[in-house]
Parts: structure tokens; sequence; C-alpha cells
């Protein structure tokens, strides 16, 4: 079954010799503090391992290799990597694969890159911190990898409700944001539901000298500060703020999170939050990209009573490929949802795109924009010119080229962004060769008719 997990790998040729690739200091998901002193550890003993002398891929080598090698196969792997990770020898790992002594986020960090990069796995580095050994390390990602393998022979045919997905209980925003005293001024909202390149687009669209495009900030969802603080259902939930006030404020990282933290403290409105965010634009407009603003429709409704004449961009995936990039992104996994993944994609995708065209239909025409993801790959500049037009903005190059010219990579949004360098056309073809293990939802299979899709693999009743 050829999926989006299949294109990205064809587009790396493996070498003999697994190194990966350095990042541009650039687009390097956060900055990587400095390590710190190395501890004293004992000597390894004469049993311990060495530097592998397997010169395959990884990925090749777990493969090939019997169940029973595989973990020693790939802890000796991760060992190496960790040692990288750090600028250590590989004697100044401990023998035992005890971590606990090191700095926990500079190992996330290079091994959630190099696991994409040559296992095609997509592991998330809250996970990675969390593990204390590389025995720990070495199991999860094993069980991981092999979950994923065997996810095609269990997938369910049950339904599932995205109420029963949410594990917090969101306060009415409607009387919250009516009370303001005034609207804040008008921005920009790109609407979608997980894995259909909203993070690409949301370069895209930072590429443009007049649009202030920060990662999401998922402030709409929330009344207040202190709310938005404590959501477990947001998995970075002060990354994208905390970016957006040092590009504007000219603040260093820690200065940021102290500031926001001061805004939580206060319990601050969420509207006065996007306010001092557009004061500090020096007349950009603030586009937010945040996919969870559509799981409920009174999320999109506080929009029209906190800001005034709110513009809306909806990008839209075939569900075929946005289901299949969810699964193999592990998506479910890290946010704790429990079920069949795919039935929870297909879940995601149905209800939030079908909450969006319900509230599209309340809105005055000129104020809704719909854009394929299909199409903005295929022929990003006339899609981007049609962007141009509807923002009322002049067309500029630099939306094309985001991999180039794009600021703030990192923080919430898409892990695989950083693979790319980019915008690859045989991404819209995808959809067509991923045969999913179950059928679409009735809900979702009429929202995709509706949105003009071609779905192959399902039968529609007459």
């Amino acid at each position: 079954v050829a999926g989006l997990s299949e294109v990205i790998a064809a587009s790396y040729a493996e070498g003999g010799v697994d190194t990966p690739p350095v990042m541009p200091s650039s687009v390097m998901p956060s900055p990587v503090p400095e390590a710190p002193p190395a501890p004293e550890v004992p000597p390894p003993p004469a049993d311990a391992p060495s530097p592998p002398t397997d010169r395959r891929p990884i990925r090749k080598q777990l493969d090939e290799a019997p169940p029973e090698k595989q973990p020693e196969i790939l802890a000796t792997y991760l060992r190496n990597k960790v040692a990288e990770a750090l600028a250590l020898p590989l004697d100044g790992i401990p023998a035992d694969g005890n971590l606990e002594a090191f700095d926990r986020a500079v190992i996330a960090q290079h091994l959630a890159w190099t696991l994409k990069q040559y296992l095609q796995l997509t592991v998330y580095e809250p996970e990675i911190k969390k593990l204390d050994s590389i025995e720990d390390l070495t199991a999860f990602i094993l069980t991981e990898r092999n979950r994923l393998s065997g996810l095609m022979e269990g997938a369910s045919e049950e339904a599932v409700s995205i109420q029963s997905l949410q594990k917090s209980i969101l306060p009415p925003l409607r009387a919250v944001a009516e009370a303001l005293p005034e609207k804040n001024p008008g921005m920009i909202f790109v609407l979608s539901a997980p894995r259909t390149g909203s993070t690409l687009f949301r370069l895209m669209l930072s590429g443009h000298s007049s649009l202030f495009c920060p990662p999401e900030l998922t402030l709409l969802s929330h009344p207040d500060m202190r709310s938005w603080s404590q959501d477990p259902d947001i998995l970075m939930p002060r990354e994208g703020l905390v970016m957006a006030l040092m590009t504007l404020m000219g603040l260093e990282r820690a200065e940021s999170e102290a500031y926001v933290a001061r805004l939580v403290e206060e319990a601050r409105p969420t509207a006065a939050v996007f306010r001092l965010i557009q004061e500090h634009l020096d007349g950009k407009i603030l586009v937010e990209k945040t996919p969870s603003n559509a799981l409920r429709l009174e999320t999109l409704e506080s929009a029209e009573a906190i800001f005034d004449q709110p513009r809306y961009l909806h990008l839209i995936r075939h569900p075929y490929a946005s289901i299949d990039s969810f699964v193999r992104a592990r998506f479910d996994r890290v946010r704790g949802d429990a079920g069949d993944p795919f039935a929870i994609a297909d879940a995601y995708w149905g209800t939030m795109n079908g909450n969006i065209l319900t509230f599209r239909a309340s809105l005055p025409e000129g104020r809704y924009h719909r854009v394929y993801y299909e199409d903005l790959v295929r022929d990003p500049e006339t899609i981007m010119r049609g962007v141009c037009a509807f923002l009322g903005l002049p067309y500029e190059e630099a939306m094309v080229r985001p991999y180039e010219e794009s600021e703030m990579f990192g923080g919430p949004g898409d892990p695989n962004i950083f693979q790319h360098t980019g915008i690859n056309p045989a991404l819209a073809e995808v959809w067509r060769n991923v045969k999913l293990p179950r059928p679409l939802s009735a809900g979702t299979r009429e929202v995709a008719l509706e949105l003009g899709y071609e779905l192959p693999y399902d039968t529609v009743d007459a």
C-alpha cells in the first residue's frame, strides 16, 4: 500500500553511509541549548558495543533482521546517534545506556530528525524526552514501528465521534467575545483539518511582505490564557505564541516565555492577546493557522464576534491522502486518542471540514476563499495569485519559495516540514495510490463529495 510516507521516502536516496544531512540553522525546529559538560561515567566494559561496521542503511538492517536481533541492531544505532547529538565519543555514553544525566532536549531534537530521515518514522520530541535510557528508546521505537506496519490488518469499520476524542471541556466562547468593548482589527484565518498541508501554506503566506504568519497560536478556542495553558488537547501550547512574541517584540526566548507566563498568571483574555500581537505588526496583517479551530463550530463563530470582518482561507486535501498522512504521522498516538487511527483521522477530516462548510454558509460574500492542496502544489503561482487577489494584495514571488524565503520554521505544525526543500507537485497525486483499510464514514464521504473529490474506493448508496 503506497501512501505519503512512500512518496517522502522515495525522494531521499539511501546511501551506504547513514549520516543525516545538516539542517541549516535557519530552519532548525527550535534553538538547541548548549549541551552540558559530559558527566563522569565509568569506562565501558570490554564487551560494550563498538561502533557499527554494517554500512547498510538502518532501515534495511532492521527489515532484513530476524525479530530477536532487531533490539540489538537498533540499540547500537541509537547509542551512536545519541553520542552524535551530544558531541561525545561513543564511550562517553554509559555502558548501561542511562541518559538521565544528559540534556534530553538535545537528544530528542536530533533523534526526531534522524528517525524520520532514516526510518521514515515520525516521533515527537516530548515522547523522546520522557525516555530515560537507550533500552527505553529501543523498545519504544520498535513498538511504534511494528504497530505502524500492522495497522492495515487491524482497521475497524466503526465510526468515531469527535466529541469522544476531546479531553477538555471548553467554556462557552460567544458570550465572552460579545462582551468585548470593541472588535479587534480584521485578520486572516487559515481553516483546515490536520495533515492537509497547512504548515506549507502558512510558510507560503509568510513569504508576503504584508502578512505575519506565526506557527499555531491556539488562542481562538479559549476565553483566556489560563484556559489556554491548561488545555490537554494542545500538544505544544506555548511555542507558537512564544515564537511570535520573540519576532514582534525583539525578545530572547527566555524573555518571551516569561512574558507568556505572566499572561497566563493574569488570565489575560485571549482576545486581548490577539490585539497585543496586532499592535506590534507595524502595518502587517495577522494570519492564524490552527487546525483545531475547526473542531467546534462555536470557535469559528467567535472569530466573527472578536474581529472586524475577518477573512478565511479554507485549505482542503483529499481525504485518502489526509487520513493516510495522519496515521503515518502518529497524530493519534501523540494526542493520546484511543481507538482505530484510521477511524480517528476520518472523524477529524469529516467533522472539521463539515464545520467549516456550515460556517461558510453564514458568511457574507467576499470573506471566504477555498484552496485545494492538490492545486497548490501542482501550480503554486496560479493559486497564490488567486489568494492575493482575494486578500487585495499584490502577488509576491517569494510566496512560492517557502523553503528559501519564509521565517519562523518550526513550532507547532507539520513535523515533516524539515524533510522538504521545495514544493513537490507529485504530492498532488498521492491520494490515487492510497487504499485505506476501511471505507470512509458516511459523513466524511458526504463532505468529500460536496467538495468535489473523486472517491474511487468508496461506493455511494443510491
